[in-house]
């Protein structure tokens, strides 16, 4: 099975290879490319070499997910992003919320997590930090530091964040 794909360069050492369509769950997968095809920044091909990974994705029937609402001083004038961010600080997933304020987390590993929030005031999709000069204010946010655990195969539904 030969799967479309994309690549895409993060620098000049490291790329992404991302798959047209979600791949199958608990399912093992070769990537295997030619080393010759890629340049350096000297104009200068990499030896002739073959190289393969062999891998198997996660079995994610047993992932849960968890969703919810902003209320409170939520505006339809800005976007609003919710992060979901693992206990160990090594799995980070961000959503944006629709206009009315609801998200949504799905295919999401078992653990303990906690919520970040920010408003996107100047609309390039992440946080902003602001400047010292010219001044500018970084962008509102809020961290929920409250722990709570995302089930096997279950979805906590119905939170809310209340933005006062």
């Amino acid at each position: 099975l030969v799967l479309a794909y994309k690549i895409t360069w993060k620098d000049g050492n490291h790329f992404s290879v991302i798959p047209d369509n979600e791949l199958a769950s608990d399912s093992w997968y070769t990537l295997s490319f030619r080393t010759d095809s890629i340049l350096g920044t000297n104009g200068i091909a990499m030896k002739d070499t073959l190289i393969k990974l062999r891998f198997k994705t996660k079995d994610i029937r047993s992932y849960g997910g968890i969703s919810g609402i902003i209320t409170g001083d939520f505006t339809k004038e800005y976007k609003y992003y919710i992060t979901l961010v693992s206990k160990d600080n090594k799995y980070k997933q961000t959503v944006q919320a629709d206009s009315n304020g609801k998200w949504d987390f799905q295919k999401t590993s078992p653990g303990f997590y906690t919520l970040e929030l920010f408003q996107d005031k100047d609309g390039n999709g992440r946080y902003s930090y602001g400047d010292a000069y010219p001044f500018k204010y970084g962008e509102p946010f809020l961290v929920i530091d409250k722990e709570f655990e995302i089930k096997p195969r279950w979805k906590v539904e119905g939170m809310t964040i209340n933005l006062k």
